[in-house]
């Protein structure tokens, strides 16, 4: 998250200065929070979303009472970068800032990109003390570009799932037929897949909702 930010303030124009304040614990209710509703009422009222570009459309028709409607963005594959590599290679985040002074990551509250300082990241613990500054940059150099040797995340735009989530979406076909016709069994049955990937996401409602 560090990274995308420093260098989104570096390369999206007219951006001076980026904020991120992480929520209080109680009162942690957000803008976004109302839209996850509204999208989950449409959805309701539509009963179903068989095919990927209906989740477009059912976030389209969504929306609160006098609201306008949102407007949904197609996310590209080569538009998903790798800045876990980017970090690797760039960036190190210290274990004290640029006063000697200990860091806990675990508390910070609230970090700010300038896009006058690049590889500057200015952060608090608390919110009511002044920021302080660590320098992440991997090779200490303060003016350096930071998106220099950002690249795509994935190399080919066919990402395989699992042999056993390929499995299980098939089998929508021989469960509930009536529910899926020939338009999308083209889709469904040509999902490049594999042995070699596991999930790490459970599809068990009871653990998200002991989570």
């Amino acid at each position: 998250m560090a990274a995308m930010l420093l260098i989104a303030v570096q390369e999206i124009e007219n951006i001076e200065t980026i904020n991120l304040k992480f929520l209080v614990s109680g009162h942690s209710e957000m803008e976004c929070d109302s839209m996850h509703s509204a999208i989950d009422r449409e959805f309701k009222r539509v009963g179903k979303a068989l095919w990927p570009a209906d989740w477009e459309t059912i976030a389209k028709s969504a929306r609160r009472k006098g609201d306008k409607p949102y407007i949904v963005h197609q996310l590209k594959i080569n538009q998903i970068n790798d800045y876990k590599e980017f970090v690797k290679q760039k960036m190190c985040f210290r274990k004290k800032d640029e006063k000697g002074l200990e860091i806990n990551w675990q508390k910070m509250c609230w970090l700010r990109f300038r896009s006058t300082q690049p590889f500057i990241m200015e952060f608090k613990q608390s919110f009511n003390e002044e920021f302080r500054l660590l320098n992440v940059n991997k090779t200490n150099r303060r003016n350096s570009q930071p998106a220099s040797h950002l690249q795509p995340l994935y190399k080919d735009p066919n990402i395989p799932i699992s042999e056993e989530k390929y499995k299980s979406l098939i089998s929508l076909f021989t469960l509930k037929p009536q529910s899926l016709d020939d338009l999308y069994k083209p889709f469904y049955y040509n999902l490049p897949h594999t042995g070699s990937v596991q999930d790490t996401i459970s599809d068990s409602e009871d653990e998200e909702t002991q989570d």
